[in-house]
């Protein structure tokens, strides 16, 4: 039976191989220059690069299959059992660096990055017997060639971290807001390969008048069935963790262009992060007296759904400023209420707060988002802490929530006074973020 997993995975390594042998010996018969001339750095022509990513494209859906072949079969239960077989291991190795090079020669950098995050796949040095353009056969220093190969582009392309925060699976691709890059340099070949190869990808990264992603092509492009998740970083289902994602992309200057005032954005000041967090917006006080609506109704008394209620809050949980520091200074730009008082339509960032009725304190709320048919919880366990569960992205204080809270802090909360701050310090609302290098 092992031997049966070995030769299954035998047969995917000798297809790599034997396509591999195919795109070496195109580009070695129509474009025996362009590697040598990109690694030395020589301006390559817009059109011979247009040419180049259209031409190597079309071997793009058999790369594609060979990898979904792959990735099934070592995502069984059968290769896992398989996975201490040194045979396998090695096997494995070859057929991902095969896929690897194979992808970085196509002008697919992003694919070849994701598959290079495995770094157990360059461990052991490769070498596989191909086929050169005269018809001898050559033994082709796989491992050595993807390293250098993968250095060249790595120095000309950055890698930025995305965070999102906050974000429900049904928002992320209605996030409205631009990725601009700015200040890169339009002669590089290497970067005017990865524009040429994403440029369906990414419709106006490129464009003189706008250099910029819409985010809900960057999720586009991460949710392909062909990448399978490989650019996600210690993303959760669980509602309020971060998301993170690691994207390629060419070297400039990064920003954010916020279009919808339920988000905020944050630039790190090395340039490498960029945060996007979601926020949820307050939509009033509703009364809970049922028998007194319920008089109300019979008396064709119409009041509306939610009534002003001297409802006012502050950050509580140590971040006053509305700053994150996550390694490098995180700056948060949006409007900041004159006095902390809850409106209707006020944008808010989930947290904890400080909530008082006028100036009497009432407790320590925490916000939590909720998506249905999943469970949301606080993370805070103090027991004077109140959760506030947030559907939808949208606040609303119910009479029996305040008197929950009341009681909480009766139980659980610390002697003492507690006054409501002059100004309200939390930076809440759109903006737009932007980062140096």
């Amino acid at each position: 039976m092992e031997e049966l997993k070995a030769n299954y995975l035998t047969s995917i390594y000798e297809d790599c191989r034997i396509f591999l042998e195919g795109i070496e010996l195109f580009i070695s018969r129509d474009y025996p220059k362009f590697w040598t001339n990109m690694e030395a750095g020589r301006p390559l022509t817009n059109e011979e690069i247009k040419r180049y990513t259209r031409e190597l494209k079309y071997f793009e859906g058999q790369l594609d299959a060979l990898y979904e072949e792959f990735i099934s079969y070592a995502g069984t239960s059968a290769n896992k059992k398989a996975g201490g077989q040194e045979k396998v291991k090695a096997l494995e190795a070859k057929i991902y660096q095969i896929l690897a090079y194979a992808y970085m020669r196509t002008g697919d950098f992003a694919m070849s990055y994701a598959l290079m995050a495995n770094e157990k796949i360059v461990a052991q040095d490769v070498t596989i017997p191909l086929m050169d353009i005269e018809g001898k056969q050559k033994t082709f220093r796989l491992t050595r060639d993807l390293k250098n190969l993968h250095s060249l582009i790595s120095a000309n392309l950055n890698t930025i971290e995305l965070r999102m925060k906050y974000f429900f699976p049904t928002d992320l691709e209605a996030i409205n807001a631009y990725l601009k890059v700015n200040s890169y340099s339009q002669l590089n070949p290497v970067n005017v390969t990865f524009l040429s190869y994403y440029d369906k990808a990414f419709l106006e990264l490129g464009e003189n008048t706008n250099d910029i992603i819409h985010f809900s092509e960057i999720i586009h492009f991460f949710n392909q069935i062909k990448y399978n998740n490989a650019f996600s970083q210690g993303t959760s289902d669980t509602i309020g963790q971060e998301r993170v994602y690691r994207l390629p992309i060419i070297k400039g200057e990064y920003g954010m262009d916020l279009k919808d005032s339920t988000i905020l954005g944050a630039v790190s000041s090395d340039n490498r992060v960029l945060s996007l967090e979601r926020l949820c917006r307050y939509k009033g006080f509703t009364r809970t007296d049922f028998r007194t609506l319920k008089v109300e109704e019979k008396q064709n008394i119409k009041n509306k759904a939610t009534v002003d209620k001297e409802l006012y809050i502050s950050r509580a949980d140590g971040d006053p400023a509305g700053h994150l520091n996550d390694g490098a200074r995180m700056e948060y730009f949006g409007n900041v209420p004159k006095d902390g008082k809850l409106v209707e339509g006020t944008p808010l960032r989930y947290g904890t707060y400080s909530l008082f009725e006028g100036t009497q304190f009432l407790g320590i709320i925490e916000l939590v988002p909720c998506y249905k048919g999943q469970p949301c919880t606080k993370r805070n366990s103090d027991k004077a802490v109140t959760e506030v569960k947030v559907y939808n992205h949208e606040l609303t204080f119910y009479e029996d929530t305040l008197d929950f809270i009341r009681m909480n802090t009766r139980m659980y909360g610390k002697m003492g006074t507690v006054t409501r701050p002059e100004a309200n310090e939390i930076h809440i609302g759109r903006g737009c973020a932007s980062g140096k290098k």
